[in-house]
């Protein structure tokens, strides 16, 4: 199996080293190959930076479609261009938000999301609305931390702890979302940590469950439903050279 993974933001670090951290959610002979889009905004904490990079991640995606890949997971947690994509094209497609939160609502009755800065919040809670409305996400939480500042950040894990163990205790959460992928990687020893507090919580990362979530669908022969999602008419479309 061989899955694409469409980074939606500009940037210098290299698809190798986002290609390493998905390595230990991948099955054996799972394959995933990255890509990241030429233009947009170098990372997405708001609507605006939604819009402006979601024509790359549809290109992107209807590229890897063509090129035979067996799916693609687009790796951010506000799910860019999402519903687009599925319009374009008929494989597989996720995006880490809408399959770290369908995980997490597997393992726990009221799921808290920890997401980075609070500009994003207004975002994750339209995304989560109706399980917001019905109590199954109970919280949104941010660290107040930008995307671009997190692996420099020498106390991100301890902001993170702290607003999830303000989740389980003042929310009533009983399971954990990281809403960003540039938290891949984190949720584990986060999840130990609260343990060792006395709060034993699964711990969703949000980039292992967009591949988990892809695998399975491809494993399955499913797709997203041509009727949900159906292909754009045909008509002139100018897109950038």
């Amino acid at each position: 199996m061989k899955l694409l993974i469409i980074r939606p933001v500009v940037s210098e670090r290299e698809d190798a080293l986002e290609e390493a951290i998905l390595q230990p959610f991948l099955s054996p002979g799972t394959k995933v190959v990255a890509w990241r889009i030429q233009y947009g905004a170098s990372s997405i904490e708001s609507e605006y930076d939604a819009a402006v990079n979601a024509p790359e991640i549809i290109r992107l995606a209807v590229e890897g479609e063509k090129e035979g890949f067996d799916g693609a997971a687009i790796s951010c947690f506000a799910d860019p261009g999402l519903e687009a994509v599925r319009e374009a094209v008929s494989y597989p497609v996720v995006s880490a938000g809408m399959a770290a939160v369908q995980m997490a609502l597997s393992v726990g009755r009221r799921i808290a999301i920890v997401t980075i800065v609070p500009a994003i919040l207004p975002m994750i809670r339209r995304l989560n609305a109706e399980y917001l409305t019905t109590g199954r996400v109970c919280a949104v939480r941010s660290i107040d931390v930008p995307v671009l500042s997190i692996y420099g950040d020498e106390l991100i894990y301890d902001k993170l702890f702290e607003e999830s163990a303000a989740a389980v205790a003042e929310d009533g959460a009983d399971a954990i979302v990281l809403g960003c992928t540039g938290l891949g990687g984190m949720a584990e020893k986060v999840e130990k940590r609260l343990l060792a507090n006395g709060m034993p919580v699964p711990v969703v990362d949000p980039a292992g469950a967009s591949v988990a979530l892809l695998e399975a669908m491809v494993r399955c022969n499913l797709r997203h439903s041509k009727i949900g999602w159906m292909p754009p008419a045909q008509k002139v479309r100018r897109f950038k050279e």
